[in-house]
């Protein structure tokens, strides 16, 4: 298993994370923006499957989400994780719209799962207002959220772990932050 890119902080995988997630060893925080699209609705199941199998005790998971399909992908998170908390991402400009439902949601949702029961959690408010950051992606989000999750649940030299890279912002923020990061990206362009 040879990354695409590789550092002494930041580690890359270019290729389908249900490829790559089986070979990993544990990792301390698991945070990700999976496409949101009906047919890549089995990513918040793989997501679900590897952090129970890769995070310790209480640790914790963060998967970005669409409004269309909460139930759905809470429905597959639940077969391995702990439900804990959905946090709220207010959009500073530009909203995701559903257009067969003629709807323009003004926020997303971010589920959040424990492997287990978490020892002594940070206090988090549960509403955040970001820019989104269309720089490298074109469903890019901000670096802000991610940034502050990173900071407040794992500590220096500590890992975590993105299976939908995108445009990178968990990496980026990770690393900026000290903390070392596992992406994986299936699509080469990004």
């Amino acid at each position: 298993m040879t990354p695409y890119y590789e550092d002494s902080v930041v580690k890359i995988f270019h290729a389908d994370c249900r490829d790559i997630l089986p070979q990993l060893a544990p990792v301390d925080l698991v945070l990700t923006d999976p496409p949101y699209l009906e047919e890549f609705l089995w990513s918040y199941s793989t997501i679900s499957e590897y952090a129970a199998k890769l995070l310790s005790e209480g640790g914790f998971c963060f998967a970005y989400g669409a409004t269309e399909h909460i139930r759905s992908s809470l429905e597959r998170m639940d077969k391995y994780l702990k439900f804990f908390w959905v946090h709220v991402l207010i959009h500073n400009g530009g909203y995701p719209r559903m257009w067969a439902k003629h709807i323009m949601s003004g926020y997303k949702p971010i589920f959040v799962y424990t492997n287990g029961t978490p020892t002594d959690p940070p206090w988090m408010s549960s509403v955040h207002s970001v820019a989104m950051d269309k720089t490298f992606h074109e469903w890019g989000q901000g670096e802000g959220f991610a940034r502050k999750v990173i900071e407040m649940f794992i500590k220096p030299q500590e890992i975590v772990l993105d299976p939908f890279v995108g445009g990178g912002q968990v990496l980026r923020a990770a690393k900026d932050l000290g903390r070392k990061a596992i992406g994986i990206e299936i699509s080469e362009k990004y």
